[in-house]
């Protein structure tokens, strides 16, 4: 099935994607479930084909991994009893966490009315949402200039060869075939930028109907630079300036950051975008994002909480990596401030949180420290994120700061080490990294396991 009718069938089919993109307000709450499959429910473990794409199904048929009742979508009865509801408004489902987003359309919505529903166990509201970590620090880089290097990978080399990632690009794993969802802030430039003109002219960054969820619609070069300086350190193909991790990738952009305001709704942006990534068959997914403290001090998040269970973002973020994905995130750029811990969603179990180190190697002062409050070694590995070349928005090569460099920079290696091994499992070529890091015998609090080799 190509690429176009394979898209075309997941999005006839898929209906957690639906999303009404009235402006969100403060009165967002989340419905909890008691039976996603309430009503005449017309999907089955059984014939997953309805709701997962070949591709999905087929990742999972290669690592044994069964279609359970996760994947089962939230019943269309569910969804049209709430939205016939005249004070409500449906904004967001999620067939992994059994819930959905709610909005109160005016001051005269009652929460009661929703609790009286048959198939509805509990509504909370949603506080604000922690800051998003736009971990880009451009003037501690040195600035940006023009490359005129013999060297076809430019300034690219030196995050590949700190991971010795150069040898699996000489033998031809550049991540042909390999599909990467970016969750992130906006994608503004990859549209004309010259280091992404390669990965136009081959069709491969893939916008999906809905792909910007946090604002609506299909617009994803806006709002934001972040995710294209993200994307470029695994995209970028600018011979003798920067090329990145995984060339030759395929890659899916998702916006799930409203970075207009500080809401929690973030969060269930994200968990819309990772259930799509998976019903389409993406392989990784990099988040390059982190949540800590709220606007809302009330609402804070404490340290204790980085168990891996507390957070949604986190919950989600296993469940994505138990589906036959590989999910990799950034530490957070805490670790120089009271917070000094790594962030959510890095504390997710079974999934690569990415610290940053400098070029010899060395723990980067503001790289968020571990482990998580349950002891689980966190970060679990590193990569280059300080004065890291990625492609700015003046058409030049610019260097910055941050664990939102480390994790894609680890996220494009990955992918090309599973393109080299494709019989593998998710979870053998995560085992696979965390294994060949340099500390794997000796892990510690600011490096992990260390670097992978």
């Amino acid at each position: 099935m190509s690429s176009w009718l394979r898209l075309c069938f997941v999005l006839a089919c898929i209906s957690p994607m639906r999303i009404s993109w009235s402006q969100i307000a403060d009165d967002v709450y989340l419905v909890q479930l008691n039976d996603k499959t309430w009503g005449k429910y017309p999907f089955s473990i059984e014939h997953p084909e309805a709701y997962l794409s070949d591709r999905a199904l087929s990742r999972r048929s290669k690592q044994d991994i069964q279609v359970d009742s996760l994947d089962l979508p939230i019943s269309t009865e569910i969804i049209s009893s709430l939205d016939a509801m005249p004070m409500w408004e449906v904004v967001h489902q999620s067939k992994w966490m059994s819930t959905v987003t709610m909005k109160a359309r005016n001051g005269m919505a009652d929460t009661l009315d929703l609790i009286a529903l048959p198939f509805v166990a509990g509504v909370k509201s949603l506080p604000a949402t922690p800051r998003f970590l736009i971990e880009i620090d451009e003037e501690m880089g040195g600035g940006s200039k023009i490359l005129q290097a013999p060297d076809a990978y430019g300034e690219g080399r030196i995050a590949l060869e700190q991971l010795n990632a150069t040898r699996l690009h000489a033998l031809g794993f550049q991540g042909q075939g390999m599909w990467i969802a970016v969750l992130d802030a906006g994608f503004q430039g990859v549209d004309d930028l010259p280091a992404f003109e390669t990965l136009r002219q081959d069709e491969r960054f893939v916008v999906n109907k809905g792909a910007n969820i946090a604002f609506g619609g299909d617009e994803v070069f806006a709002h934001s630079r972040h995710g294209a300086s993200v994307l470029g350190t695994m995209a970028c193909t600018w011979t003798d300036s920067l090329i990145g991790t995984a060339p030759r990738a395929t890659y899916f952009p998702y916006v799930t950051e409203d970075v207009t305001q500080e809401r929690r709704i973030e969060e269930e942006h994200w968990i819309v975008a990772a259930e799509h990534a998976d019903s389409l068959g993406i392989d990784l997914i990099n988040t390059s994002l982190g949540y800590s403290v709220f606007d809302d001090s009330t609402s804070n998040y404490s340290t204790s909480q980085l168990d891996g269970s507390t957070a949604r973002i986190s919950r989600a973020s296993e469940i994505a990596a138990s589906r036959g994905m590989i999910v990799v995130t950034s530490a957070g750029n805490n670790g120089d401030d009271p917070w000094r811990s790594i962030t959510f969603p890095a504390d997710a179990h079974n999934i690569l949180s990415v610290g940053a180190v400098r070029e010899n190697g060395t723990h980067a002062w503001f790289s968020g420290y571990g482990p998580s409050s349950d002891g689980r070694i966190k970060p679990e590995v590193m990569a280059l994120g300080v004065a890291t070349p990625y492609p700015r928005f003046d058409g030049t090569v610019g260097h910055g700061n941050g664990t939102s460099f480390a994790s894609p920079i680890l996220c494009g290696a990955a992918a090309c080490l599973w393109q080299a091994h494709p019989n593998a499992t998710a979870l053998e070529i995560r085992q696979a990294l965390i294994q060949s890091s340099h500390l794997h015998q000796a892990p510690n609090d600011s490096l992990g396991y260390g670097i992978p080799d």
